[in-house]
Formats: structure tokens, sequence, C-alpha cells
């Protein structure tokens, strides 16, 4: 892993305090809009917001992608009570699926584009996996999810999905999705198949010796969604497990935006009703 400077140390050099002065005038003259994205906290002031932006820009060399925003909002609580109880892995909760889901497109959904989300098939099943939530395998997955416990057997095709005959490929393969009944329907079906990636990946990381700490989980459990298992497992043992060790380029940039979400999940975990109650904890040194 290539060596990160301390908190201490870069919360005291020259350049963080040029970007503070500069992040600190922009929060000064539109604060309204800062408080929409914080959550009410004696101390979740706009500095300590500011501290893990940057420390978070700086550690993953992207800015994270946040939309915290989408459940503070006054009156989107319900889309919290969608995500506040699902479960990705013993480590990974409702925090980091619903920053997954924003970024794969239900946040387009959120934002009013309703024809990015629904394919038309079933007027009925007006939710669909593959434009929502990148679900593309779903069907074929599906056993796989329910050997594992993933899904109950009673979240059934016909009642609570179809088949999705749109979309038969997507960028790597053939894909067979589906088209969901309600929201909840399809945030089910796709915490089921996040988690069911979660669990091929620590499974390989086992096998290959790695011990992955929260932060390498959720790299590699996003990576093996995003690429799917096989490709995804390719780098991460040339990589050792090690996040880090993956860089992007103008051509690829897939470590980038895997980069990207894990700095937006910290975000959302930390200042979203997500978070427990209490303070807001300063970033931790690297």
């Amino acid at each position: 892993m290539p060596e990160v400077p301390s908190y201490h140390d870069f919360m005291n050099s020259p350049f963080s305090r040029l970007v503070f002065i500069g992040l600190m005038f922009a929060a000064t003259v539109a604060p309204a809009n800062a408080a929409r994205v914080l959550r009410e906290c004696p101390e979740s002031g706009t500095a300590r917001s500011l501290e893990w932006r940057t420390y978070l820009q700086t550690r993953y060399g992207v800015h994270p992608c946040m939309w915290s925003g989408f459940i503070e909002k006054d009156g989107q609580r319900a889309r919290f009570d969608l995500f506040k109880n699902r479960k990705v892995s013993e480590k990974l909760g409702g925090a980091f699926a619903f920053t997954i889901a924003c970024g794969e497109g239900l946040a387009e959904h959120w934002n009013g584009n309703l024809s990015g989300s629904y394919t038309g098939q079933n007027p009925q099943y007006k939710f669909s996996g593959f434009l929502l939530f990148g679900a593309d395998l779903f069907i074929a997955e599906l056993p796989e999810m329910r050997r594992r416990k993933l899904l109950e057997d009673s979240f059934s095709e016909g009642k609570n999905f179809v088949r999705d005959k749109t979309h038969t490929v997507n960028e790597l393969a053939a894909a067979t999705p589906a088209d969901f009944k309600t929201l909840d329907d399809a945030i089910t079906g796709f915490v089921a198949q996040l988690a069911l990636r979660n669990r091929l990946m620590m499974e390989d990381a086992k096998s290959l010796g790695y011990s992955l700490d929260v932060e390498q989980e959720a790299f590699w459990t996003y990576a093996y969604y995003l690429l799917g298992p096989t490709a995804a497992r390719d780098q991460m043992k040339e990589k050792g497990g090690d996040l880090f060790k993956w860089k992007w380029t103008s051509s690829y940039n897939v470590p980038k935006v895997i980069r990207q979400r894990i700095g937006g999940w910290k975000i959302v975990e930390h200042f979203s009703l997500f978070a427990d109650a209490g303070p807001i904890p300063k970033p931790p040194s690297p």
C-alpha cells in the first residue's frame, strides 16, 4: 500500500489550510445547503463534514460520491426506512446498500428520471432491476441466493417480480434481469444479489489467504458486483487484496468508480440518518 499521510500531518499541512479556507468560505455563503445533508448532532457542524470529505479525497484520490441528501430532505424519511434494516454482511449494512443502489441508478429515479427505471414491459411491475440497480443477473443467480438463504422461497416470480425480456445483454455478457412489483421488492432483490457477491468475494479472499478489514471488504464487494466474480477475483488476486494497488487510467476507470462509491458510503454512514446518535467521529488515521 502506498504511504498515505497521517491524519495529523495532513490536517496541519499548508495545503490543508488553503483547502479549508476555500471550503469554509463556501460553507459560509451557503449554509442552508450544507445543513440539508448533515444529521443534527452536537458535533456535526460543517467543519467536521469538510474534514471527512477532504480526508477521503486525499485517501482515495477521488472526490467521494454523496447521496445523503436523498434521505435528509424533509419528507424523505421513507427512503431511509427502505434501507435501514438491510444487511449485506455482518459489517456492511443499510448505508452501504443505499450508496451502491444510488450509484447504480436509484438516484436517477429519485431525481425524477422515471423513464430510466421502468422497462415498459408490464405496468404492474414498474421497477427495473436492470435500470435501477444494475442487477443484470438476478434470474441466473436466484437459485444460489435461495440456497444460501439470502432470499426467502416466498419471494417469487409472478408475485414479487417477473423476468425482464427487454434487456438480454449488458456490456459484458448475457443478462437475466427482473422487473419488480414494488420498490421494496426491488431493493430486497438487489440487496440479496449484493450479499451473494459479498459471500463469493469473502470465500475467494479466504482461499487466497487474505484477511480483509471492512474498508477492503466494501471495496471488493462492489468490485464483484460491478465486474462479476471472475474478473474481480483476478484483480483481487493480482493486487493481493490491496485496493490501493489497483490504479485507473483514462481508458479504464473501474477502480476510480469503486473508490468514489466507498468514499460516498463513509459519508452516508457518518452524516446521514443511518448514523448512530452521538458525536460524529474524526476521520481515522490511515
